[in-house]
């Protein structure tokens, strides 16, 4: 079985005239996968936030780069050190993962 995660992006317009831009993107993974990308996961937001429940945030890139939430009071250099974990992590040969990306308007 595969397992997909979809998710938007966007400022679409109220009145779904594409003025605004709009990405739709998807994850897959195969369910054999599904523990080592948790386990990944729950490791980068432990070796930052040793003292926050990993159940209690996410990684979004706008959280990060706005500095809101768990991200408040983080230097930058620790900003882009997450986010250079992240994308070692995505990088990584063990990690199977089958993304797509997708311009809505």
């Amino acid at each position: 079985m595969y397992l997909a995660y979809i998710d938007g992006s966007g400022r679409p317009e109220k009145n779904c005239e594409p003025k605004g831009s709009y990405v739709l993107a998807s994850l897959v993974i195969h369910e054999s996968q599904w523990t080592y990308i948790d386990n990944k996961v729950k490791e980068i937001k432990l070796r930052y936030f040793p003292r926050v429940g990993v159940e209690d945030f996410e990684l979004h890139a706008k959280d990060m780069l706005n500095r809101t939430g768990v991200f408040k009071g983080l230097t930058w250099d620790e900003i882009y050190a997450i986010f250079n974990d992240i994308f070692n992590f995505l990088i990584h040969e063990e990690t199977k993962i089958c993304g797509s990306c997708h311009k809505v308007f």
